[in-house]
């Protein structure tokens, strides 16, 4: 493959998908429908039918249902999360599958997974620009969050290759805006990208030094974005109905209807929002739900902020404990540059706070929405240049769950790629399979983990008294994505390994 060839950028966001191209060695963006530089990642349906598109419309009210941020849901085990307002996230209800995953069920009566919906969507994007750009594109650079672990960004390669992309790589999304950002403004030096968008945070500290980029730390948090923002303008929306009309706003509707004025007003809040960043309020009109339709509420831009003050402070804390896992140890005078990525990051005084937060650094706040999936055909374009090189690493610690405590295999920290061997053997004589549970960790606290998969390393034998000795290789791939091979000791014959959640084996 030549630095020509032609490839494509994207950018799979949690509430909008962006997508570049190369063609004849230039980066060009692509425009959907309507010259819209976004298109929804939504999956909207009709009497059995999918709708994918980036056509400004209002399909709730035409009858559709949706399915919605389905990134935030990815490769998450329903039983570990909290599902209070889970129809006003995802627009259709998602109910535990057989695999502990999140699934959804349309209206054609069929169960469909968080990678079965990414799917359609990938198929959508590759359908649309070999129509309109050229039938020889296959090939994909694709971002995730930094935060995204081994499994969530295998399913999300397996979304992507299951219907015809080629994926060169997986990119973190702070990456790719930081080489999207420095080559056009040619930055060097430390740089922190702040990346709030529809359903994560990540902070990242890279230091450029001219096509190198290395990740000097890295911190995020995978349940907070953009559409916990959206959550705290809807209860601020509901808590006035209540004070207003002395009742609940969705009070008596029969179950179809609340789903579909639920999503109604939650589409037409998330573009009101947009409006808070320009003016000092918004009037929302709330006439289908009230008897009285001479009264609307209005929300006004400081009790908006507000009321998001606590969100906004968890942001902040994550950008500190990002700055503090830099080592050496770096001050916040250190940093040069503050990228700003994502439309989360367009909240009123989130520009101010990181302007306040790195007084020596140039905020770069351009073109917030684009720049990562800019960066994906950058780093695609790039890629075979032996002076070109992004080091990524990991954000959470992959250890196997061991009694007292989980045993780390890859420490936070570690930098893609990277490989390690371990020789353990059977709890039993004569056991002819073993099993093994890994986790990830976020923190120093040993009971703070969540489980990633389990693996079932089998057919091998062993005599009737022997506790049989067995060697794992564990690769971490430049992608950040984990393989376990197994092979019996000493005779090195390879096993076969089955897990419950999808990783490479």
């Amino acid at each position: 493959m030549s630095t020509d060839t032609p490839l494509v950028g994207i950018d799979f966001g949690t509430t909008n998908t962006v997508v570049h191209y190369v063609k004849n060695g230039k980066v060009m963006h692509y425009s959907f429908a309507q010259n819209s530089d976004l298109l929804p990642t939504k999956v909207f349906y009709k009497d059995g039918k999918i709708l994918i598109t980036g056509q400004k419309g209002n399909w709730i009210q035409s009858g559709y249902g949706v399915v919605k941020n389905v990134k935030r849901a990815i490769g998450k085990r329903f039983d570990e999360e909290d599902h209070d307002h889970d129809e006003e996230m995802f627009g259709t209800a998602p109910k535990k599958g057989a695999d502990g995953l999140y699934w959804f069920t349309l209206d054609d009566g069929k169960d469909y997974s968080c990678v079965d919906i990414a799917s359609m969507i990938f198929k959508e994007i590759l359908e649309l620009l070999r129509k309109r750009v050229g039938q020889e594109l296959r090939d994909a650079v694709i971002s995730v969050p930094a935060n995204f672990n081994t499994t969530k960004r295998s399913l999300i390669t397996q979304a992507a290759t299951s219907v015809g992309w080629n994926v060169l790589s997986i990119i973190n999304e702070p990456s790719a805006a930081a080489v999207a950002a420095s080559v056009e403004k040619n930055m060097n030096g430390l740089i922190l990208v702040f990346d709030l968008g529809g359903g994560t945070l990540d902070v990242t500290v890279l230091e450029v030094v001219g096509d190198k980029y290395k990740v000097r730390a890295s911190f995020g948090d995978p349940n907070l974005g953009g559409n916990d923002f959206d959550m705290a303008l809807l209860e601020m929306v509901q808590e006035d109905f209540r004070k207003t009309f002395n009742r609940e706003m969705f009070a008596g509707m029969p179950p179809k209807r609340l789903q579909k004025k639920k999503l109604q007003l939650m589409d037409s809040l998330i573009q009101q929002k947009e409006m808070l960043n320009t003016t000092p309020s918004i009037t929302v009109d709330v006439n289908d739900y009230a008897d009285d339709d001479e009264r609307d509420i209005v929300i006004t831009k400081d009790k908006y902020i507000h009321r998001c003050r606590p969100l906004l402070e968890r942001c902040m804390d994550v950008v500190q404990k990002a700055l503090a896992l830099v080592t050496p140890k770096v001050t916040r005078n250190d940093i040069r540059h503050v990228i700003l990525v994502g439309g989360g990051s367009c909240f009123p005084t989130i520009d101010q706070r990181l302007t306040n937060e790195f007084p020596s650094a140039e905020i770069y706040g351009e073109k917030r929405m684009e720049l990562v999936a800019k960066g994906c055909a950058q780093c695609g374009k790039m890629r075979l240049r032996p002076d070109f090189h992004v080091f990524d690493q990991l954000t959470t610690t992959i250890a196997i769950l061991m009694d007292p405590e989980p045993y780390p295999v890859f420490k936070a920290g570690t930098a893609f790629p990277s490989s390690l061997k371990m020789n353990l053997e059977t709890d039993e004589p004569g056991a002819t399979s073993f099993e093994m549970t890994l986790v990830e960790m976020r923190g120093e606290k040993i009971n703070d983990y969540h489980k990633l998969c389990s693996i079932v390393s089998s057919e091998f034998s062993a005599k009737e008294t022997e506790h049989k000795r067995l060697e794992f290789i564990f690769n971490l791939s430049d992608d950040g994505i984990l393989s376990v091979q197994t092979y019996t000791l000493p005779e090195r014959r390879l096993c076969v390994n089955n897990t419950d959640i999808s990783i490479a084996l």
